[in-house]
């Protein structure tokens, strides 16, 4: 099994998603990119089912923490900042009023599976 690497490792860096299974994301190359802790790993999940759409920062901060935590914009400003050094900082836009993943739609498997399907209705439909 390859290695995690970090944005350091990487060159000519295209993002694979895959929130299908396990959660897992990798370079161009096919190798796996360590995602740091459970809130980052949380934030790509649900950045990556809504894509291509905006996330709010409430539902961000909804979906990360419970509500006996403490709640509020910076921490998940932090979280924000540390996915955006494990996968690249140009992939997490910052938009009004929350946050996107800024992909191509081919990055991620459920984005690629519904392509797919499309495809088959398409071709089913006389």
């Amino acid at each position: 099994m390859a290695r995690p690497t970090t944005l350091t490792d990487r060159v000519d860096f295209a993002l694979d998603i895959r929130l299908l299974g396990q959660l897992e994301a990798s370079d161009s190359g096919g190798n796996p990119l360590e995602i740091p802790g459970e809130k980052q790993r949380g934030l790509l999940a649900v950045l990556a089912a809504a894509y291509p759409r905006l996330v709010s920062t409430d539902r961000l901060i909804d979906a990360l923490w419970s509500a006996d935590d403490v709640r509020d914009e910076s921490r998940l400003q932090v979280v924000v900042s540390r996915l955006r050094r494990a996968i690249g900082t140009d992939v997490v836009a910052t938009v009004p009023g929350g946050y996107r993943l800024d992909a191509p739609a081919g990055s991620i498997d459920v984005g690629r599976f519904r392509q797919h399907t499309n495809r088959g209705r398409q071709r089913l439909t006389p």
